[in-house]
Parts: C-alpha cells; sequence; structure tokens
C-alpha cells in the first residue's frame, strides 16, 4: 500500500491540499503505471523562511522556492527487504504558491497541483534541467496527469523567479 506523510510548518490550516494530493498521488502513479509499487513519500508544508534555508543549505541557491525534492535513494535490494519505496520528500511553500499563482494568472488550486506534480516526477527522477528531451518528456507527463484534473498548466519561467 502507497502512503504519503503530511507535515505542516506553517500557521495555516493545509488538510484541503492532503485531499488533492492524494487524488493526484493515486493518478500519477495509473498514468505512471505504478499502481502496483509499495510508494511512500513525505509532504511538508513550509513557510519562507525555511523554505529559503533548505535551499541555501543542501542546493546553494539563494531565493525563496515554491517547491524542493529531496530523493531517497534506494537499492532494489533495499525496496525489497522493506517492502516499500520510500521515494523521498517535498517541500512547498504555500506563500511563494500564492505569488506565483498571482503573477503568472493561475488560481491557487492550480499552482498548488502543478507543485505537487512537478516535485513528484523530480523524486521519480524526471529532470528538466538536464536535455530539452528530458524537458519535453517530464513536461508530457506533468500536463497529462494535470489534465486528468482539467487544469492546463503554462510553465513560465522568469529568472526573477530565481533570484
Amino acid at each position: 500500500m502507497s502512503e504519503m506523510f503530511f507535515y505542516n510548518h506553517t500557521k495555516m490550516d493545509m488538510t484541503d491540499w492532503e485531499d488533492l494530493y492524494n487524488n493526484l498521488f493515486i493518478t500519477a502513479k495509473e498514468i505512471l503505471n505504478l499502481e502496483n509499487n509499495n510508494l511512500s513519500l513525505a509532504i511538508t508544508w513550509v513557510d519562507k523562511p525555511e523554505a529559503l534555508k533548505l535551499n541555501q543549505e543542501y542546493r546553494h541557491q539563494e531565493y525563496v522556492p515554491d517547491v524542493i525534492s529531496f530523493p531517497t535513494e534506494m537499492d532494489e535490494e533495499l525496496v525489497k527487504e522493506m517492502g516499500e519505496h520510500e521515494l523521498g520528500d517535498l517541500f512547498i511553500c504555500y506563500d511563494v504558491a500564492l505569488e506565483k499563482a498571482d503573477k503568472y494568472h493561475h488560481n491557487i488550486y492550480e499552482e498548488m497541483a502543478f507543485l505537487f506534480v512537478h516535485g513528484f516526477l523530480h523524486l521519480l527522477g524526471y529532470d528538466h534541467d538536464l536535455s530539452l528531451e528530458d524537458e519535453k518528456e517530464m513536461f508530457t507527463i506533468q500536463d497529462k496527469i494535470l489534465k486528468a484534473y482539467n487544469i492546463n498548466y503554462e510553465v513560465i519561467y522568469d529568472d526573477e523567479d530565481y533570484l
């Protein structure tokens, strides 16, 4: 049985997002043919100071990110022994999600759904920074998962978001 663990380091009630993320997780597993895999991951909602600290400490970056993914490296033997594959941890900053939703004319539901799917794909090893081919593969899967929820999310890249 797959499961997600939710942690809230903010002062906001994030329980509504848990339902969305559980549903997106099920859909993503179906689309990626991972239904029979016993997967687990942790999602932590953080505020801006904590998101910045994580980004500085682990990625040596000086901006507040909307989502950070930390995959867990597990070989097949360990997965067999444990009976599950721990994918890793996602840290999502709701305040940055609100800002980006406003800036790029998405609603917060679309933005939060995108952040989960995007981070989840990173935990699975997808990466859009390696090549245009890898970016196309990741974004195609991302779009397919989001479209299952009638979300047509346009990724807009602005260098200012990473300063």
